[in-house]
């Protein structure tokens, strides 16, 4: 089982006030983390050191196997090949039609024209969002568009997805869709990082979290030893989700 990424006593400064401390943790191959804390607590900069745009202020990181530091800009651009992400404000192009934001993935790394169309067809198909391919994403609900970039992160099949509140937008179908979909690319191999505050869905698809906490993160079990925890604090200031949409 190779490494995806370790981090080693990482921190996150900002004016000289200390907003996350000795973060350790590690993704191995084939691994599958729900990432959770409150509003706030720092989930969407930790994921911003994964996908390389930020790095700890203190610590380190690797990325399979090597000092995140020491990659060229090129060779970083190649890491984020074998990633996927999911942004919680969507990130796509309205100046590109829906099909177009989809296939770039697979265009930038210059795959063939029809094998393109085959792969964002049916994953429209499978959305039921064929006849959004020719328009563009302002034309599109949030909860669409959120579909689209999960799509476009999942075309080439990367080696690790990060996604950042990928369901809070969508619809209860569309999320079990999604989250069946992400079991079975988990079980394929893919390493998976998912930031939620769903707690309803953290317990219908039971995979180890790492929880957000004091500046630190700490490793839970399963959704039970994490709703122990989070008894022991202001429960209703975490903004948990905790109906039965996931």
């Amino acid at each position: 089982m190779s490494n995806i990424f370790t981090l080693k006593k990482a921190g996150l400064i900002h004016g000289g006030k200390t907003f996350l401390k000795d973060i350790n943790v590690s993704l191995n191959s084939g691994e599958f983390y729900y990432l959770t804390g409150v509003s706030g607590s720092g989930k969407s900069s930790l994921l911003s050191w994964l996908y390389g745009v930020n790095s700890p202020d203190t610590g380190s990181l690797e990325l399979w196997g090597r000092d995140s530091e020491t990659y060229s800009r090129e060779e970083k651009s190649e890491l984020r090949r074998r990633m996927g992400i999911v942004f919680q404000d969507y990130r796509l192009f309205n100046h590109l039609s829906i099909y177009k934001n989809i296939a770039l993935p697979m265009e930038i790394m210059g795959k063939d024209k029809r094998k393109i169309k085959k792969v964002v067809d049916g994953l429209l198909g499978w959305m039921d969002l064929s006849h959004t391919a020719k328009m563009n994403p302002y034309q599109l609900s949030g909860g669409q568009q959120q579909q689209i970039s999960f799509a476009r992160a999942l075309i080439n099949r990367p080696k690790l997805l990060i996604a950042d509140e990928p369901t809070g937008n969508i619809d209860d179908i569309s999320a079990k869709k999604f989250m069946r979909l992400l079991s079975n690319l988990n079980k394929e191999g893919m390493s998976i990082v998912l930031a939620t505050h769903n707690l309803h869905l953290i317990k219908e698809n039971p995979y180890p979290i790492w929880h957000l906490h004091n500046k630190t993160l700490e490793r839970c079990a399963d959704y039970q030893e994490l709703n122990d925890r989070l008894k022991d604090g202001p429960r209703k200031k975490a903004n948990w989700i905790e109906s039965k949409n996931v």
